[in-house]
Order: structure tokens, then sequence, then C-alpha cells
């Protein structure tokens, strides 16, 4: 009989009667379906005699470790990625690694940062645990660690790694440096780039066929050879296929070099974690000291991304395009030029003038139009259906027409600043400004200059020619015209009602109407010769009101006040100081408000 312990604490699992054998499988599908696994086991063995009895029992620890700490780790920056990769552990039971990736150094495994949970050992890593896309020139570090069929426990995790993904350069450095072969193609060293037996013996009998048929022109070399060489290689854990082709010509004297030439590579190669794939194609000629290349570079990498590089190098001066994209991350074509364009189909013979390309990128300052223009995107005429910018500067927008919907702006303003509109005004801060003319707050307030506000909405203005003896200030004796200090026995105040001609409508309390203020002031008459004196005029609107009828013509005459007329009543009261005053005139001023 077996008794199988395990878990912390220690408990009794199962117990399994064997019967009449000596020996005792227990597999981790057991130890699933008990609850476990588990990393440490306990069994128990005793024997049962024909009666039942049990014996004595032995006892035996078991224990299957984690798998250790990776090995053959690595993480190289790829375009906008990281490729991980380690060797794989030989665990019989070994299920898969786990890959941690944060931006913070020194940081925590954990998941929150868990980004791969699978059976790879070689991982192509795109985004963060949270999606977030990794970003060139963002440093990103990395630790790892394998997990067996037992669980994800107890795990041994690798020390930190890290790396920064590649953006554009990735491609801009195969535009700019030289395409050669791939490193694989380095680490065969001599064996891909030395020419078989074969081909070395054609060469030397081509050679000397040329050299006797140009025995009178010793200055004159003559040379053309065509060799290709096909290599298969494997490995204890990989296989390579490789193949080369090279076509070339030369003429050479004492006064020339000319040459054409062409280069064919391929390769392939696959083992358990990687698989490559690629063919470099060179074209090129020299002549007398001139040499140009074309050569073209097309990759696929591991199955997870591919890139695509065309570069021309005329003299040393380089220009080229490259399309690489992997999975998960974004792709990206990029072109080395001084010129971009895209021009009609059919137009001017050759190369097209500027007049026939609407479209022009430009990356040193070029001349279009007659205009110098600083590098950057040209176009000739452009139709924009949707435009969202952060800063448009422009030289002239006169002419616009244009249905401008809603204008979100900060301030529009003058070249001087004089005269704006501030949309992010606030309180008593400007919102309309002219000048010194208009000043609209905020808030509502502001100040209009006289001659701009108040011309247009004088509706009537006059001067009232009076004296106080003629009857026409209330509060006085027809026979005394002084006004002024009480002591000398005269009134200190007196009203004045002056017609405007303006009349209301009737119904001016419900309809829409105007509404008056008005100003008036002492502008002729006499002082006393002890000096004068000063006083308070006050100044308002009245209408003309009450309620007559049929009678009151014959009776009384024309009704005055005039019902719903304009008057405007003023009144003067001495001012505590000084002697007497006799008015004569007064100007008067009626104002819409």
């Amino acid at each position: 009989m077996v008794d199988v312990w395990a878990d912390s604490p220690l408990a009794l699992q199962r117990t399994v009667h064997v019967g009449n054998v000596l020996t005792y499988s227990f597999s981790a599908e057991d130890a699933t379906l008990d609850g476990g696994p588990w990393r440490s086991l306990v069994f128990r063995v005793s024997a049962v005699d024909v009666y039942g009895q049990d014996g004595a029992q032995s006892q035996l620890s078991a224990s299957n470790p984690a798998p250790a700490a990776l090995l053959g780790l690595r993480v190289d920056p790829e375009f906008n990625a990281l490729s991980f990769k380690c060797t794989r552990p030989t665990d019989p039971d070994f299920a898969g690694v786990l890959i941690w990736v944060s931006t913070s150094s020194g940081f925590t495994p954990g998941s929150g940062n868990l980004v791969y949970s699978g059976p790879d050992v070689s991982v192509w890593i795109s985004r963060l645990q949270d999606g977030t896309p990794l970003v060139h020139g963002t440093t990103y570090y990395v630790r790892a660690a394998a997990f067996d069929l037992f669980g994800q426990d107890s795990l041994n995790v690798s020390s930190e790694l890290s790396a920064t993904p590649l953006g554009g350069e990735i491609i801009l450095e195969a535009l700019t440096g030289s395409i050669t072969k791939n490193q694989l193609y380095l680490d065969l060293g001599k064996q891909i780039d030395s020419i078989d037996d074969m081909g070395a013996a054609m060469l030397e009998q081509i050679m000397a066929d040329n050299t006797e048929r140009e025995g009178q022109r010793q200055d004159v070399v003559l040379l053309s050879k065509a060799v290709s060489v096909i290599k298969q290689l494997v490995g204890d854990s990989w296989a390579e296929a490789t193949q080369r082709l090279e076509l070339e010509s030369r003429f050479v004297d004492w006064n020339n070099y000319i040459y054409a030439g062409l280069e064919v590579e391929q390769l392939t190669r696959a083992s358990a974690d990687s698989a490559l794939s690629s063919q470099i194609t060179t074209v090129q000629t020299t002549v007398n000291g001139h040499t140009t290349s074309l050569s073209q570079q097309l990759a696929s990498i591991d199955g997870l991304r591919a890139q695509y590089v065309v570069r021309i190098d005329a003299g040393g001066a380089v220009a080229g395009y490259g399309l690489a994209s992997g999975i998960g991350t974004p792709s990206a074509f990029f072109i080395r030029a001084d010129k971009f364009a895209i021009a009609a189909p059919s137009g001017t013979v050759g190369e097209p003038t500027d007049e026939d390309v609407p479209f022009m990128v430009v990356t040193t300052p070029t001349v279009i139009d007659g205009i110098t223009v600083p590098p950057g995107v040209y176009l000739k005429t452009a139709y924009i259906s949707h435009l969202t910018a952060d800063r448009i500067s422009a030289t002239d927008l006169s002419a616009i027409t244009a249905n401008l919907g809603t204008v979100t702006a900060g301030k529009a303003q003058n070249a001087a600043g004089t005269n704006y509109i501030d949309f992010n005004a606030s309180g008593t801060a400007s919102f309309l400004k002219v000048g010194t003319a208009v000043d609209i707050k905020a808030n509502g307030s502001g100040i209009f200059a006289r001659s701009i506000v108040d011309a247009p909405n004088i509706v009537a203005d006059d001067t009232e020619t009076t004296t106080i003896a003629g009857g026409t200030i209330s509060g006085l004796s027809p026979s005394d015209s002084w006004v002024g200090n009480p002591s000398f026995g005269i009134p200190s105040s007196f009203e004045l009602i002056i017609d405007t001609g303006i009349t209301v409508p009737s119904n001016w309390y419900t309809a829409p109407s105007d509404m008056y203020s008005a100003s008036v002031t002492i502008s002729g008459g006499n002082s006393h010769p002890n000096g004068g004196c000063n006083g308070f005029g006050h100044a308002e609107v009245v209408l003309g009101d009450g309620l007559i009828n049929a009678n009151y013509a014959g009776n009384y005459g024309t009704p005055y006040p005039v019902d719903n007329r304009v008057y405007i009543r003023y009144r003067w009261t001495w001012g505590g100081q000084g002697s007497a005053i006799r008015p004569s005139a007064f100007d008067w001023k009626l104002v819409r408000l």
C-alpha cells in the first residue's frame, strides 16, 4: 500500500493498493487530479499481509525543482520592437518561458509587466502588458524565467537585460551604408567567399585565352567571368543553403579602366528557434574613375519581420528607399533623396520640370518657380477637405472666400497689437480693443470715445433761453429773478421744464421703444456783484401724462403738458456758498440709451 503526501502543511493526497507488485508510478497528471502538482512529495509504503494487516511504513521523499535560470539570454533591438532569445532548457518537463518588460530599471516581475507566457524561446515583443506599443528611443528592461509542467512557482528569474527599439534608422542605415552579405555569411567565412576548384580553373583558362588573343597589345587586358557557387550546410540544430552568382567584364589599358559587374547572393537558414531568408543583388559600372552601383536587399526574419531596401551610390552620393514591417509593429517606408515628387504620367519629355510637378518633398533648399524654398513639402495647388494644424504661417492670406463655420482662436490682432479681439479674455481683461477709442472688457463693461458713441445717439439738443423773471422757472416770484444765498432774501433753488419735442409711442411700456437720458447746464445769465455762486444741477427725463376728456380744450385750450411727450426737468439748488446768480440760458441734450 502506498500513501502519497504533499502540500504545506503536509497532507495525505491519495492511498493506493498496488497489489502484488514492487513498483508504483505517480505522474504529473495524477498530481493534477489530486489538486497539485506539488514540487515535493512524500511516499509512505507498507506491506499488507493476506489478513489485511499493514506492516511498518517506509518513507521516501522526492522533489522536482523548478527549471534553472535560463542560459543564452539575448535581447536585440528591432524596428519598434525587441527580439528575445534564449537556449531551450533540457528539462524533460520544460513547459515554457515567462518574459517581463518594464521601462524602469530594477523593476520587480509581476502580472502587471508580464508580456509573454508560452513555449517559445524566440519571442518578438512589440507591446507592454497594458497594450502600449514599444517605441524607438525608449529603453526597456527585460527579465525572464523558465517554468515546467508542475507550474509557475519557485521561479529562477534572470538578471535584468536592456535594449532600445530602433526606429526609421534601421532602414536609413541600410540606405546610407553598404548593402553587404548578412552576418551569417560572415560566419561561414571562406566557405562562401571562395570560388570552388572548377570555377578557379575556368577563370585561369579565360585569362590565358585573352592573354594569347591580345598578344600583340601588352598594354590591354580584357577579362570576363561568370561564376556560380552553391553551398548546402547542415549542423546539429540548423540547416543552411547559399548561392552566389557573379558576372563581370573588364577592359584595362594604360589610360582607362572600364568595369561592369553583377552579383547575386542568396541565403536561407533555419534552426529550432529562428529562420532567415535573404537576397542581395548588386549591379555596378566603372568608367574613367567614375563608379555607380545599385543594390537591392530582401530579407525575411523569423516569420516576424521583413525588410526591402534599394540603394544607389553614384560616386559617393547615396539615394534609395526602404520598406520594413513586423508583426505587432507599425510598418515604415523611408526615402533618402534630395527630392521626392509626383508628376502626371504624360507631360514633358524626360525628367519633369517643376512646373509639371504638383507635389514635391525636398530635403535641401531648392529653387521652385523662382523662389528658394526650405526643406519640406511643396504643393503647387491643394484641395484639403479637412485641415487640422497647430500653426499656420502665411505671407498673404488675402482674398479668402470660405464658410469658416466655427473658428476656435486665441487672439486676432493687427501687426502693431493695438487693435485686437482676445477670445481667452476674462474678468476685467480687454475682449475687444480699438486703440484708445474702444475697450470692451470680458465682464461686459467698457470705454467708448465720446465722438464715436454719443453723436449717433443724440436725439435732441438746444439752448433754452429764458429768465427767472419770465415766469418759466417755478418756485420764484415773477418780480424776483435772482437765486442763491437765502440771506439775500432770495430763493435758494429753482426748477425748469424743457420741451424736447420728442414723443414716445402710446404703448411704449409693452412695445420695443427707446429710453432716454438728459443733461442740462446753465450757459448764460448774470452773477451778483459780490461774486455770484455755484449750485447743484439735476436733470431727469419725464413724460407728459394724465387723463383728459373732450371738455378740456373748451375750458383750458391746448393740453399742457402733451401726453407721452418727453420733457427734461432741471432743478438747481444753491451750493451753500457765495451770493446769487440770474440765469438766462440753458444748454440741454437728450440722449438715446
